[in-house]
């Protein structure tokens, strides 16, 4: 073989490297724009159960149900900036949503971030309604492999486990079921709204999402983004179904939909910011009425406590008397004491007195002594 023939093989061999390289690395990407990998365990199939369910026919209720709303949060309910402070925007219209949602459903979040970076994304979407959350489900919450917990990973929210932890939830709490209590519901595909921003999460149930746009630099610098005003309006349908899943694969969201007319979107925020006023004033009537509850027990105590002064005042005072009439009667029962001492004293002198004359008797003449 000739260097030049030897020179091609290598060249041959390098190029078929290269290749093989590109292909392993491509068939390990489930997004290769993105670079995002494909899970390592891999994408289960759908249930059975799940496609049959769905392909029930929708039935609206007449009373609204307490539905479980999943929320995503980043491109979801808000913004985060790609800078160093990493800063947080809420999304338009977030508040008055969320007062819709506490009011009607049961939330809780599932987001892709660690559990230590989701606290300020928390605090900038919910502020002091945190507490409010069913449940805040993170990154271990994914079940991922060791492998792709580190890495850029296509994360499925797969709202079996979220079914499977609030079941084992009831069981450990039978005994204490009442309706509409917080154990007192079973949630399942019928019940639970996904709200993302990417189709791609949801696959394992795909009629239980609602996928919204992006919410990304562009539309929070066009400062007219109302895809919460419009998912608002469409879950007051979904609240009044018995099977959410059944009537998503029929009538899915769609946020381009004529339903969405201009005067519908200004009406919905009508009504979003009157129902936010209402909750606010229903907020401050309950703190107006906490805050007189705590004025009264304040009075209360107040008095408790000057009448257990009194009391104590008093006891003290008759201790105190208790204290002088004892003192007078032990000074009496001294001078008593002290009066017959006295007295047995002058008596014993007498005696002796009497003792010391001289008795006629003796024949001795008072006065002369004897020779």
């Amino acid at each position: 073989m000739t260097l030049l023939e030897t020179a091609d093989t290598q060249s041959d061999i390098s190029e078929d490297l290269a290749s093989s390289k590109a292909s392993s690395k491509a068939s390990t990407y489930y997004n290769t724009q993105t670079e995002t990998f494909y899970p390592i365990n891999g994408i289960r199939a759908i249930t059975p159960s799940y496609v049959s369910k769905s392909q029930e026919e929708p039935i609206q209720l007449s009373e609204p149900q307490n539905p479980l709303v999943i929320l995503d949060l980043n491109g979801t309910l808000i913004y985060r900036e790609d800078n160093f402070k990493r800063t947080v925007r809420p999304r338009p219209h977030l508040a008055s949503f969320l007062s819709y949602l506490f009011e009607n459903c049961r939330v809780m979040v599932w987001s892709s971030v660690s559990p230590e970076s989701i606290d300020k994304m928390l605090r900038a979407a919910f502020d002091k309604q945190v507490g409010r959350l069913d449940r805040i489900w993170t990154r271990k919450d994914f079940r991922l492999h060791p492998i792709d917990y580190n890495r850029k990973v296509l994360t499925l929210k797969d709202l079996e486990y979220v079914w499977e932890a609030i079941e084992n939830e009831r069981n450990a709490q039978k005994d204490d079921l009442m309706k509409d209590a917080r154990h007192g519901m079973r949630y399942d595909q019928t019940n639970t709204v996904l709200i993302d921003d990417s189709p791609h999460k949801s696959q394992l149930q795909p009629f239980n999402c609602i996928v919204i746009p992006e919410y990304d630099r562009d539309r929070y610098e066009s400062v007219d983004d109302v895809e919460l005003v419009k998912v608002r309006r469409y879950m007051e349908t979904l609240v009044r179904q018995q099977n959410v899943g059944a009537y998503m694969r029929i009538q899915p969201f769609d946020s381009t939909s004529n339903e969405y007319n201009q005067e519908c979107i200004k009406h919905t925020i009508r009504l979003m910011d009157d129902e936010r006023e209402d909750v606010k004033h229903q907020r401050k009537m309950k703190e107006m009425a906490t805050l007189k509850m705590k004025e009264r027990a304040m009075k209360l105590k107040e008095r408790a406590l000057k009448k257990k002064e009194r009391v104590t005042s008093k006891m003290k005072e008759d201790v105190a008397l208790k204290e002088k009439e004892r003192e007078l009667k032990k000074k009496q029962k001294n001078r008593r004491r002290m009066s017959r001492r006295m007295r047995k004293h002058t008596t014993s002198q007498a005696k002796g007195q009497q003792q010391e004359k001289p008795s006629a008797s003796d024949g001795r003449i008072p006065g002369c002594d004897p020779l």
